[in-house]
């Protein structure tokens, strides 16, 4: 599908669960950090991804992925544990990351 046709559906399902304009999001914009999302915000947004696109990103998934890419050995353990939920993991994650995740899961 490329990122002409995941971006918009990524930003119109951040759009909906977050009640802002689709302008007020940009590639770069960081999920809880930039556009104030919620742990039930990302919950309900993982949610529309599942309808969009139909492939399930889960919590748990994205907690163990970014914390791969943090290199961190704790957040992996919390992830595979489904631990509760860790803002600081979340601070960095952006429309872009998201995109390319809906992407990886989508080609695969």
């Amino acid at each position: 599908m490329g990122s002409d046709g995941v971006y918009p559906k990524v930003s119109a399902a951040l759009s909906e669960v977050l009640g802002m304009d689709e302008d007020e999001i940009s590639p770069d914009s960081k999920l809880t950090g930039d556009l104030e999302a919620s742990s039930l915000d990302v919950v309900d947004f993982l949610f529309q991804m599942k309808k969009a696109f139909g492939i399930e990103l889960t919590l748990a998934e994205v907690r163990k992925e970014l914390a791969a890419d943090a290199g961190s050995d704790q957040g992996e353990s919390q992830a595979e544990a489904g631990e509760q939920w860790d803002d600081a993991l979340f601070d960095e994650v952006t429309v872009r990351d998201v995109v390319g995740w809906v992407e990886s899961r989508i080609s695969a």
